[in-house]
């Protein structure tokens, strides 16, 4: 196997092993064209019809592109395998609906009482799909960056693609002891799934990313969400939420909370309570400051105080600094949305000065 495609990786590497201990930093800074491609690479040319179903154009489309990239600071090299936010549902039954800029996942529980156990299945068509193109991609990768698997998604959000949005939060009410249940089949799909595809996608070594918020990780990582909480109350996350979700931490080896919009924040106290839990990464709402502005810094050390890494997205140069001097550089993931006109290399130099 070859080596990978980023200079200072056991730098980086360290670094990630520090932020998951709440020890250190990482900074992602995104990418720049490489001085000189890594390899020389043929361009597979423009996507073609349903080119989700085709993992040799995939694979080559992705060796491509990383071929003529350099990884700034601890940005990891890995495959961008974007099958649509959900993709466990597809594994599971809904008929997903592409279209150029989006993925819909078409309902398939139209009665609970009725709808058979829902498992992951190796052999059904969208596990298969997935399992060819990360394949693919590992054997043309020959080592030289990650494989990143596709969004899979779980728990409560999982049965609301299944179910449809109104009819799952009526069900909570109507059949909760239906709803618990199914959220635990999804649970032990969840598992298999991602066992499954990490057997094909993991480096070498085992470790491995989750590549929609560029996480590295010895053994399995994953982000972990439930947006549809922006619907529930305290007690129904509590309930319906959080024993999967603590399931889920345990069984990964780190995992991140995706905590989406202001209606979710109500669920900060439980979620920093679920001790198997890493880190919690803050996507602000599309009309309120983005996530480096100091209007969050508060939030941040709130979680940093209570045990948990951040993750800190969409950051601007000019907030680095500000955004350090207020939490400290322990525990911190720094994701750049704009370094600004002094580039990448500036940011990297206001960052340095923060490292112990």
């Amino acid at each position: 196997m070859g080596e990978l495609w980023k200079s200072n990786w056991e730098e980086t590497r360290r670094h990630f092993l520090q932020w998951w201990n709440r020890e250190g930093l990482v900074l992602s800074a995104g990418t720049v064209p490489a001085a000189k491609p890594h390899a020389e690479v043929e361009d597979p040319g423009p996507p073609p019809d349903e080119w989700y179903l085709k993992p040799d154009w995939v694979a080559r489309a992705q060796h491509y592109g990383i071929a003529q990239r350099e990884y700034v600071a601890d940005a990891v090299p890995m495959t961008v395998i974007n099958t649509g936010p959900g993709a466990l549902s597809t594994l599971l039954g809904s008929q997903p609906v592409f279209e150029p800029e989006t993925v819909w996942y078409r309902p398939c529980i139209l009665d609970p009482d009725t709808h058979p156990p829902l498992r992951f299945d190796s052999q059904q068509k969208w596990a298969k799909v997935h399992r060819e193109m990360y394949r693919a991609c590992a054997e043309i990768s020959s080592g030289h960056y990650y494989v990143g698997c596709a969004d899979l998604i779980e728990n409560f959000d999982t049965y609301c693609q299944l179910r449809g949005n109104e009819k799952a939060l009526t069900d909570l009410i109507d059949r909760p002891a239906s709803v618990k249940g199914r959220i635990e089949e999804i649970n032990q799909a969840f598992f298999a799934a991602l066992e499954d595809f990490y057997q094909v996608a993991a480096h070498p070594d085992g470790s491995s990313v989750f590549w929609p918020f560029g996480l590295w990780s010895p053994g399995k990582v994953a982000k972990v969400q439930c947006d549809a909480s922006a619907m529930l109350s305290p007690g129904m996350f509590r309930e319906f939420v959080v024993p999967a979700l603590t399931r889920q931490c345990q069984w990964l080896d780190h995992s991140m909370f995706h905590l989406d919009g202001s209606q979710c924040l109500v669920h900060l106290d439980a979620l920093l309570q679920i001790n198997a839990l890493d880190a919690i990464e803050w996507t602000p709402d599309p009309k309120v400051p983005k996530g480096g502005d100091a209007h969050w810094h508060d939030l941040y050390r709130r979680i940093l105080s209570a045990g948990k890494s951040v993750q800190v997205i969409q950051v601007q140069a000019h907030e680095v600094a500000p955004l350090l001097d207020a939490c400290g550089p322990r525990g911190l993931y720094i994701a750049m949305g704009d370094c600004g006109p002094g580039g990448p290399e500036e940011v990297v130099r206001t960052v340095e000065r923060y490292r112990d």
